[in-house]
């Protein structure tokens, strides 16, 4: 069953309760937003946002682009893994402001994530950033059993493909 949970600055729906005290230390994600907040900003950006826009609609999730690989690898830190993750959250920042709950569901329907990177979906969909958290794991269970409901994967799926990588937190 679901319940609506709120938080801080967002409204969730959530499919159970998120304590608010829950904390994760992943930080990966939330590596990848500061990464991201201070890159490629002007016209360099805009025209590579605007070049995305026009080929897929909007900017694809980096897993779309860079295909086979994993949301902790060093690609997200240099070069052109780097340059793709800061133009899809220079984009996502201002598109998600315009988008509900159930709309940026749908952007991901579009492009279903590998189970690796499900704990990232669920961080970008519902706004959440590991440092807000003390623990390190728990924040994510309710959103797993969320992402199971709406079909993209669950808990299990996530570590099972986590391990295939050796990856997992």
């Amino acid at each position: 069953m679901c319940a609506t949970h709120d938080f801080a600055r967002f409204r969730i729906t959530a499919c159970h309760s998120v304590p608010q005290s829950a904390s994760p230390k992943f930080g990966w994600s939330s590596k990848l937003t500061a990464i991201s907040s201070n890159l490629y900003f002007g016209p360099r950006a805009e025209d590579k946002i605007a070049e995305l826009v026009a080929q897929h609609g909007a900017v694809p999730p980096p897993y779309f682009m860079f295909k086979d690989t994993d949301p902790y690898s060093i690609c997200w830190r240099m070069g052109a893994g780097e340059d793709y993750i800061g133009f899809f959250f220079n984009w996502w920042e201002e598109e998600k402001r315009s988008l509900d709950e159930s709309q940026r569901i749908e952007y991901f329907r579009k492009w279903p994530p590998p189970p690796r990177w499900l704990a990232w979906m669920i961080e970008v969909i519902w706004d959440l950033n590991p440092e807000d958290f003390d623990d390190d794991y728990d924040y994510l269970e309710p959103y797993f059993k969320c992402t199971e409901v709406l079909g993209f994967g669950g808990e299990n799926d996530y570590r099972r493909d986590c391990d295939e990588y050796a990856e997992i937190p």
